[in-house]
């Protein structure tokens, strides 16, 4: 279980302004959960391992293709 807690939420705005979270294909429940909107009538829940999981095999998919494109540029 990963707690949004305050450094986590600085973090998590940061990425916001770069990165349009619907694009990463999470499922409806995770998305909310990362804008901060309600889930089960609570703010800001905490991510489930498997969320985690996901969010983390999205990023890195994220990574690879902003690599892939640096790679390209400086070709």
């Amino acid at each position: 279980m990963k707690k949004q807690d305050e450094k986590f939420i600085e973090v998590r705005t940061q990425l916001r302004e770069l990165v349009v979270m619907k694009r990463l294909g999470l499922k409806a429940q995770t998305y909310h959960k990362l804008m901060g909107q309600k889930v089960n009538g609570q703010v800001n829940r905490d991510l489930e391992d498997w969320e985690v999981a996901n969010i983390l095999e999205s990023l890195d998919y994220l990574r690879v293709t902003i690599t892939k494109f640096k790679n390209e540029l400086l070709n």
